[in-house]
């Protein structure tokens, strides 16, 4: 392999890196023929996209390659919100609007090289770097309430957003154990997560109840949280050729749990009640002044929270109907049970952004608890079960069409936890279509894929886990995901 060459593979695997589209809960497909079949890969698992599927596939590839793709995803959907307390806008969201999330197309490169040695009865090793699980939100639902700062919001904040990105950088080992017959395969992984995540969310006045009157008992608080973390992951898959035509995989994926840690920054919007600060007599200064001054408050604080990449069980079989058609089916189930949301522990605070009195040691007892406050945005989710189906049709001894069909059951049945940043609750179908062609040692491969659910309503706001502020947004969300993916594999 010339110099060339090398560079183009170095190059393609450098840039593996982010971006987003999904299954249920943050799921995150790989490869393009795995996602042109709707993800009924395990039982087929015949090229470098298979250390993310079904790791033993690799024992079958008859030749070393190397693999790039990139995929180009948007979300469209619309969120119209439901949150009020008695009249629209009391509480600063517009209600009875469609309301889109942000409109940006996102780019997403994975690769991975395969090379067949000598070791061990000729064991097949590659190295890989995709994305396992991804989630990529952004909304602006607040418009500020009135006599707060939060008034001034900017109209293009990022006031509900997450972009979560689970990477594996992955060596995958294989081998036949049964000539022809058995093949078993393994993935150990570095996995990193990097979360930007920022929230809004409605904090109770800590002033006495008896002062305060609507709307002036809620103030808005918006945090920007981004940090990243690395854990130790993997994957195990089998491959059974029951005959010439017919072949059974099954994998399982562990539990990763991923420690993320970053800094926080603070904006709390405190409420402009000068009638208040005349009428109780409150001394500039004080914590009763702030919270009835108007004031931005501002802070910055290190954050760690725990991502869980959640166990799953798959299951596949490819059947070969004909020598140009081939037919393949895969199960999945998921325990999504095992992620428990975005729950932010706040360490060491800087200053508020508020002169301090001279030899006082915590003036704004209120102001501090208020901001230092933990905050949680807990999931109740299910676990569940996702079916697939491929359609692979050689049309020439160089042209191969696909097509697949994927359900997603429902994650959750609880909608007191949905939130902005985490939409995919409800059953989805995804369709999609896919080409390969051979050119000489190359493989040129496209596909395109629509994700759909029905339209999700929830219409209580609920405190889940009892810290005085509601854990979701209630609305009616609607729209689809839609996905283009297209690479290159080279022969060697």
């Amino acid at each position: 392999m010339n110099k060339a060459r090398l560079y183009i593979i170095a190059l393609g695997l450098a840039l593996c890196g982010t971006g987003s589209v999904l299954a249920a809960g943050y799921d995150y497909g790989t490869g393009i023929k795995a996602r042109a079949l709707g993800g009924a890969f395990r039982g087929i698992a015949d090229d470098w996209s298979a250390a993310a599927y079904n790791p033993a596939g690799y024992a079958k590839l008859q030749d070393n390659q190397f693999g790039f793709a990139n995929t180009f995803m948007h979300n469209r959907y619309t969120y119209n919100s439901n949150y009020e307390f008695g009249t629209n806008f009391e509480t600063g969201f517009a209600t009875g609007t469609d309301i889109p999330n942000r409109n940006e197309t996102i780019s997403t490169p994975e690769g991975s090289i395969v090379i067949r040695t000598p070791f061990w009865g000729e064991t097949v090793v590659g190295f890989s770097i995709y994305e396992s699980g991804d989630q990529n939100l952004s909304w602006t639902l607040f418009e500020g309430i009135q006599g707060y700062s939060s008034v001034q919001f900017p109209v293009d904040q990022k006031q509900f957003s997450i972009n979560l990105d689970i990477v594996n950088f992955q060596a995958t080992f294989a081998r036949e154990f049964i000539e022809d017959k058995l093949s078993v395969g393994i993935g150990i992984a570095l996995v990193r997560a990097d979360l930007n995540y920022n929230n809004l969310v409605l904090r109770n006045n800590p002033l006495d109840p008896a002062l305060v009157d609507r709307p002036y008992e809620k103030i808005p608080e918006l945090t920007s949280s981004d940090g990243n973390g690395w854990a130790l992951g993997g994957r195990i898959g089998l491959l059974w050729q029951a005959s010439e035509k017919i072949s059974f995989g099954a994998t399982f994926v562990p539990k990763t749990t991923i420690t993320v840690d970053g800094r926080t920054a603070f904006e709390i919007f405190l409420p402009a009640d000068s009638q208040l600060q005349r009428s109780e007599g409150f001394l500039r200064g004080t914590d009763e002044f702030f919270l009835t001054s108007g004031f931005t408050l501002q802070a910055t604080s290190d954050f760690t929270t725990k991502i869980v990449a959640p166990a799953k069980f798959g299951v596949g079989v490819a059947i070969d109907i004909s020598k140009k058609l081939t037919v393949s089916i895969d199960g999945e189930y998921t325990l999504w049970s095992q992620y428990e949301g975005i729950n932010l522990a706040f360490g060491t605070f800087d200053s508020l952004n508020i002169t301090i009195p001279q030899g006082v040691a915590n003036p704004f007892p209120l102001l501090n608890g208020l901001v230092r406050t933990d905050l949680s945005s807990p999931a109740v989710w299910d676990d569940a079960g996702s079916g697939m189906l491929g359609l692979q049709f050689k049309a020439s001894a160089a042209t191969t069409f696909m097509g697949g069909f994927r359900v997603d059951q429902a994650i959750t049945s609880d909608t007191r936890t949905t939130v902005p940043q985490f939409l995919n609750n409800g059953t989805s179908y995804t369709s999609s279509l896919g080409i390969s062609i051979d050119v000489e040692r190359w493989t040129i491969q496209a596909a395109a894929s629509v994700t759909s659910q029905s339209d999700l309503t929830f219409t209580e706001a609920a405190d889940v886990n009892g810290d005085s502020i509601n854990d979701n947004l209630p609305a009616t969300i609607s729209g689809n995901k839609y996905q283009s993916v297209f690479g290159i594999v080279y022969h060697f």
